[in-house]
């Protein structure tokens, strides 16, 4: 273990600007379409359901990170009824690498990447439905963190 006397610091805890206590375990993934998984609207956008318990994980990030997360979903929603499913598909699997990218590089962004990492896969999205679902769980996400955001 070394000493960065610029930067008052040690070296050897982890490296390559990888901070301690960060772990890239994501929650396990959600392996049937996510228009079955969430077949009970009630339980995923109603208070204390599934969005306003992520919108709770998601207290650290800004609106403004989560509305470009929502505004690429929008984007891939709109395409999939004008070209083919699939290629729109492999589009949207771009953002767990970019979002691997985010967290790594800013802690509080973990939530987000543990979120898309289970709910985008090839056992969740398998047809527009499961594109819509994703929508109005990611809009209401975003609905109750502007709302504990001005609660609290």
């Amino acid at each position: 273990m070394g000493y960065d006397a610029r930067n008052n610091r040690s070296w050897g805890n982890g490296g390559q600007g990888r901070r301690q206590g960060y772990t890239t375990e994501a929650e396990p993934q959600i392996e049937i379409s996510l228009a079955k998984h969430y077949c009970n609207k009630g339980q995923m956008l109603l208070p204390n359901g599934t969005a306003d318990v992520y919108a709770g994980k998601f207290r650290n990030i800004t609106n403004h990170q989560l509305r470009k997360i929502l505004d690429q979903i929008k984007n891939f929603k709109s395409q999939s009824g004008k070209e083919n499913f699939e290629k729109v598909r492999s589009q949207l699997f771009f953002l767990l690498p970019m979002a691997a990218y985010n967290a790594g590089r800013d802690r509080n962004l973990k939530p987000l990447y543990d979120f898309l990492h289970r709910h985008i896969n090839e056992k969740s999205i398998c047809e527009k439905q499961d594109l819509d679902v994703l929508d109005e769980l990611f809009t209401s996400i975003i609905a109750y963190h502007a709302y504990n955001k001005v609660k609290g």
